[in-house]
């Protein structure tokens, strides 16, 4: 920056107004670089799993299917219990 310029105000000024993303846009976004299998998104981006999970329910749950709903917790639940070893018998 030139001397006398305060960047903090600089870039108040110059702001290309990009829009923040939220968890389910984040979400959207991964699951459509793995055509939309979150599986593949869960294992493949551990880090961001919550993200696909919220994005992948928040799509079935646009469906209107609520039975749908239910069967993608269900399923996401036992995701979570074999990756943490739990075995139900």
């Amino acid at each position: 920056m030139p001397k006398g310029i305060d960047p903090r105000e600089w870039l108040e000024e110059h702001d290309p107004g990009v829009p923040e993303f939220g968890a389910i846009d984040i979400g959207k976004m991964l699951l459509a670089s793995h055509q939309g299998n979150v599986w593949v998104a869960l294992y493949a981006t551990p880090e961001l799993r919550i993200e696909a999970v919220l994005a992948w329910l928040a799509a079935e749950a646009e469906k209107g299917d609520c039975r749908g709903v239910l069967r993608c917790i269900e399923q996401v639940g036992a995701f979570i219990d074999a990756e943490d070893g739990v075995h139900q018998e």
